[in-house]
């Protein structure tokens, strides 16, 4: 009987043993990192008006803090294009600048692009690193417009002229 008694204790203890054995599991955890690109135009109207005699011999100027804000997941480029120029259009310059919320890094910045020049996509902000949000300024300079040689103001309401500005952001 003991050596009965001995045998169950043994197989007992084996079950034992091996049921208490540490047990493994194995799984992957993975982050995939997408390419994401998103670009806003915080001012959509800019109204440049010549109504004193200093506009029309210093010409005008706007300068829009913060206009265009971006955020990119890898290295950027931002172009301009402008579309449906008023024909005869004064010569309209667009400058960009660092806003607020600055690049890291140093990114490449256009130099006083002509509205009337720009009628295919034209880098304006390019950037080697992304970007977490960045804000940009755009300054809008008109010229001195010489009123006794030019006739482009013609009515009494006085002559708008207009040209839609479309900014987009590429990967690169």
């Amino acid at each position: 009987m003991k050596k009965i008694s001995f045998l169950i204790a043994i197989v007992i203890g084996l079950l034992l043993s091996t049921s208490l054995q540490a047990q493994t599991a194995t799984g992957t955890v993975s982050l995939k990192l997408m390419p994401v690109q998103t670009i806003a135009l915080n001012t959509t109207d800019i109204n440049l008006t010549y109504s004193t005699a200093t506009d029309y011999s210093a010409g005008k100027d706007s300068t829009n803090s913060n206009q265009l804000t971006c955020f990119s997941s890898s290295p950027f480029q931002i172009t301009v294009q402008s579309t449906a120029v008023t024909a005869n259009m004064p010569d309209v310059t667009l400058t960009p600048s660092s806003g607020t919320t600055a690049l890291v890094g140093s990114p490449t910045y256009a130099s006083a692009l002509s509205v009337n020049s720009i009628s295919t996509a034209t880098p304006f902000i390019t950037s080697t690193v992304g970007s977490n949000n960045a804000t940009f300024n755009i300054e809008y300079k008109a010229p001195v417009i010489d009123v006794s040689t030019n006739t482009l103001h013609n009515s009494a309401s006085g002559t708008t002229y207009t040209a839609n500005l479309t900014y987009t952001i590429v990967p690169q």
